[in-house]
């Protein structure tokens, strides 16, 4: 889940982080188009249908990020795992059409 600020009840959304079988991987920084690039400790997730963006205060706080992302792209995703990816597709597929 993410949040607009970290003091935010309720989440903006929520990334499903999949296995790199399925097209997903975790960069160190940015994309140098990002407008107002000034996070020095940026993260990107890339999935099949967009990036999703964070930003790090530290450079070791990155590295964690990055370490435990990879965790879980470098595993097998479980069945059980497989048929959320599924149906969390199918809610965005409907999303995009309205």
């Amino acid at each position: 889940m993410y949040f607009k600020d970290p003091l935010d009840a309720y989440a903006r959304g929520e990334v499903f982080i999949g296995s790199k079988e399925n097209s997903y991987t975790v960069l160190a920084g940015l994309p140098p188009s990002t407008q107002g690039n000034h996070w020095n400790h940026g993260i990107t997730i890339v999935t099949p249908d967009r990036k999703f963006l964070f930003a790090c205060e530290t450079e070791a706080e990155q590295r964690d990020w990055i370490a435990a992302f990879q965790r879980v792209i470098n595993r097998p995703m479980r069945p059980q795992e497989y048929a959320g990816f599924c149906l969390e597709n199918s809610r965005n597929a409907l999303r995009q059409s309205d």
